[in-house]
């Protein structure tokens, strides 16, 4: 089950970052170039379409990984912390992992809330009738998306990190009961 649900966001970011990959060619600098203005009229229902099954994806990725975070905080770093505290074994390495991926994790909250905002500002423009508006915001959109996906980076690499810390810490623990 956790396996479909990894398969199936690398799928959707695969997509999503060849979509705005593609996109990139219409947001290279401050101002459209009348070629753009006019793929942007030209194609503005599949482009359209294009974003809202990106947000459907998005918005279905946000909550699979939300799950996720959500599950190695409460079900795996807060109980081996707490553990630790409790046999006197305490490990402030592990604390500031903890608090770095919580912090992280909130702050990954609030630039998806932005980003998926703007995004939906980018659906809802007419981008037939102002297609330099939509220019512009799908400029900021492909900002926002860029944060969260760079914090998402972040949150993996504390993930790994954390990981890290607790084989060193079970090497050490595993060798000091060798000794007794």
């Amino acid at each position: 089950m956790q396996s479909k649900k990894i398969i199936s966001f690398l799928i959707i970011a695969f997509f999503s970052v060849v979509f705005f990959q593609i996109a990139t060619s219409y947001a290279d600098s401050n101002a459209p170039s009348n070629e753009q203005i006019e793929n942007i009229k030209t194609n503005c229902s599949s482009i359209k379409h294009s974003l809202k099954q990106v947000q459907n994806s998005d918005r279905n990725t946000r909550v699979a990984i939300g799950y996720s975070y959500q599950t190695i905080l409460a079900d795996f770093m807060t109980p081996l912390n707490v553990r630790l505290i409790k046999n006197n074994l305490i490990r402030p390495e592990l604390s500031e992992i903890q608090n770095r991926f919580t912090s992280l994790r909130e702050e990954f909250n609030h630039k998806y809330i932005e980003y998926s905002q703007e995004l939906e500002s980018l659906i809802n423009i007419d981008c037939i009738s102002e297609p330099e508006s939509f220019y512009h915001r799908l400029e900021s959109t492909r900002n926002k998306r860029s944060e969260v996906l760079n914090l998402a980076e972040q949150i993996n690499s504390t993930i790994a990190n954390h990981k890290s810390v607790i084989e060193k810490l079970k090497n050490s623990l595993g060798s000091s009961q060798n000794e007794i």
